[in-house]
């Protein structure tokens, strides 16, 4: 809590310089910062200055926390506002509820039981409000439906589909897949893969990370071939 001189207290809270209970007026005084360092906040990041900007300047006049929570609180406070403005503009307004995007990633691979963050009926008035998430989510599980059930063939109309969403990021998806389609048609329709490949140059960069650079061609080949040996001695 700052600490203010009794006298300070009249000018600072704009009142007649009476009898004072100083713990009350320390109190009055920090809101009435707090108040201030919020309508201060709100009008900048309105001008267009950036969080660190904001939290740099009103640091210095006793805030002390971080531009995270900062920038949590500044949009918090612009949806409320919002909120109330439309709720006395209509007087059968109903206030939305946000979901987070990163739900909606997860539910990519994970079930909807699986992610905690979002419910049952958020979930269905996302896919409601928003009829594209509904068809993505439906695309998808086609795609692990060809994957899964070895159906190779069924990878060419499966592209063209995902092509009429029209997305530039799923456009470079299905180019990448088509500059290589035949090894992916291999992948779905062979047992095998170069899984352990990847996981050998994995373990590979690894080891050379670990090293910090200090190594040589032959130093890092010794320590590989090392970790090898003793990995089937133990085994």
């Amino acid at each position: 809590m700052t600490k203010y001189k009794i006298r300070e207290f009249p000018a600072r809270l704009e009142i007649p310089a009476v009898s004072i209970n100083s713990k009350e007026h320390v109190k009055l005084i920090d809101q009435r910062n707090h108040v201030d360092r919020v309508r201060f906040a709100q009008t900048k990041r309105a001008e267009g200055m950036t969080y660190p900007c904001i939290h740099k300047i009103i640091s210095e006049k006793g805030y002390d926390g971080s531009v995270a929570s900062l920038r949590m609180f500044i949009q918090k406070e612009r949806i409320r506002c919002v909120t109330a403005q439309k709720e006395d503009a209509c007087s059968d307004y109903q206030p939305k509820e946000y979901v987070q995007r990163r739900s909606l990633t997860q539910l990519i691979y994970k079930g909807l039981n699986d992610v905690k963050t979002i419910s049952q009926e958020q979930y269905e008035q996302v896919l409601k409000s928003y009829p594209v998430i509904a068809d993505l989510y439906v695309t998808i599980k086609e795609f692990y439906e060809i994957i899964y059930s070895k159906h190779e063939e069924k990878l060419d109309a499966w592209l063209v589909k995902l092509e009429k969403f029209n997305i530039p990021e799923l456009q470079t998806y299905v180019n990448g897949i088509r500059q290589d389609i035949v090894a992916v048609k291999n992948g779905i329709a062979m047992q095998y893969n170069n899984g352990l490949a990847e996981g050998s140059v994995n373990k590979l960069k690894v080891i050379k990370r670990i090293m910090y650079g200090r190594n040589s061609f032959e130093l890092l080949k010794a320590k590989v071939l090392l970790h090898e040996q003793f990995r089937c001695e133990i085994n």
